[in-house]
C-alpha cells in the first residue's frame, strides 16, 4: 500500500455519497438527491444511478446496515470508500454545519469526500471477513458476561437466579465461538501461519493475533507512524505557545487499541526484552501509562515486521 502517492484529481471521480439507515439510503450525487430503500429494490436503483456516471465513486460511513449494499457495489466493480463517522462530524463542525438529517448528512459526506479524496476501501479477504464476524460475536458475549458480573454483586432472589442462568448460557456461547475460531484458523493455512508467527512473541496470544489480522489487515503493508495512527497508538501532542499538555493517544481502531493494551500488560510481565524497555522508560521519568503505550507500539511494529518479512527472525 503506497501511502505517499499523490491523490487523484478532484475531476476524476463522480462522488456518490450515501447516508445508510436501517430502512433507507439517502443519496447525494452531483445532480441528484434521492431517498431509496435499503433493500434489494433500493440497491438496484442505486446501481442504475451509478451506471449513469462516467466514474462513480461511492462514499459512506461504516455501520450495521451496510453489508448487502457493499457486497452489491463490489460485485459490480464500483469503487467505494468507507470513512470514519467521527471525522465527518468534526468536518461538519469545522464548516459550521450543526443540523443533522439523512439528506444533510449525505450532502455533507459528499463535500467531505471532495475535500479529502479518500482512498478506495479494499474488500476484505473472505477468510478475514469471517474471522472478524466470529471475533465480533465473541466480543459481544464477553461484554454481556461483564455486565452480568456487575449485576450479580447486588442481585438476590429471582433476579440472581436469572442472571446465573444467563451467565451459564453465555459461557457456553463463548466456548462454542472459541471452538469455531480455532476451526476457522486451522482450515486456512495462510491464516494459521500468520497466527503462529505472531504468537511466537511473548505477550501476544491467539486472541491478539486474530484481532490484528481481522481488524487491521493493513498491518502487513504499512508501518511506523501511519500504522500507529491507524491503530490508535500514535501520540498526539497538545501544545500551544509555551503551554505543553503532553501527548495522548486518540482515535484509531478501538478493537486493536484494546487488544494491544491487554497484550502489553502481558508482555511487560513475560517478555524479557519488552519488560526491560518498559522499566527503562520508567527510570527516565515516564509515567506507567506512557510506558505502556510505548510497549503497545513496539508490539504493533513487531507484528508488521513478522508479517511483512517472512525471513525476519525473533532470535
Amino acid at each position: 500500500m503506497d501511502t505517499t502517492s499523490e491523490k487523484p484529481s478532484k475531476n476524476t471521480r463522480d462522488y456518490i455519497a450515501l447516508d445508510i439507515g436501517k430502512a433507507s439510503l439517502a443519496v447525494c450525487a452531483e445532480t441528484l438527491e434521492a431517498t431509496l430503500g435499503n433493500n434489494p429494490a433500493g440497491i438496484a436503483a442505486l446501481l442504475k444511478i451509478c451506471r449513469k456516471h462516467a466514474a462513480p465513486f461511492v462514499v459512506c460511513e461504516s455501520g450495521s446496515y451496510t453489508a448487502p449494499l457493499l457486497a452489491a457495489l463490489r460485485k459490480h466493480s464500483i469503487p467505494l470508500a468507507i470513512v470514519p463517522g467521527g471525522r465527518v462530524r468534526h468536518f461538519a463542525k469545522g464548516i459550521g454545519i450543526f443540523a443533522k438529517t439523512d439528506a444533510i448528512d449525505a450532502r455533507l459526506l459528499r463535500r467531505f469526500a471532495q475535500e479529502t479524496q479518500p482512498q478506495p476501501t479494499a474488500a476484505p479477504a473472505p477468510e478475514l471477513a469471517q474471522l472478524r464476524q466470529l471475533l465480533d460475536a465473541r466480543t459481544d458475549t464477553v461484554s454481556r458476561l461483564t455486565q452480568i458480573a456487575g449485576k450479580l454483586e447486588n442481585a438476590t432472589g429471582t433476579l440472581r437466579r436469572h442472571l446465573l442462568e444467563e451467565r451459564r448460557w453465555q459461557e457456553r456461547r463463548r466456548q462454542k465461538t472459541d471452538a469455531q475460531l480455532d476451526i476457522h484458523v486451522k482450515t486456512h493455512p495462510a491464516l494459521q501461519a500468520d497466527e503462529q508467527r505472531l504468537t511466537a512473541v511473548k505477550g501476544m496470544g491467539s486472541l491478539t493475533a486474530r484481532t490484528l489480522l481481522a481488524h487491521a489487515p493493513e498491518v502487513r503493508d504499512i508501518r511506523d507512524k501511519t500504522l500507529a495512527a491507524l491503530c490508535g497508538v500514535a501520540p498526539c501532542p497538545n501544545q500551544s505557545g509555551s503551554l505543553d499538555k503532553g501527548s495522548r493517544i486518540r482515535g484509531g481502531r478501538q478493537a486493536i487499541r484494546n487488544i494491544l493494551h491487554m497484550a502489553a500488560l502481558s508482555a511487560i510481565r513475560h517478555n524479557t526484552i519488552l519488560r526491560k524497555f518498559y522499566l527503562h522508560l520508567l527510570s527516565r521519568g515516564k509515567s506507567k501509562s506512557v510506558a505502556l503505550v510505548a510497549v503497545m507500539r513496539k508490539l504493533l511494529m513487531l507484528a508488521h515486521r513478522l508479517l511483512s518479512n517472512p525471513h525476519f527472525n525473533l532470535a
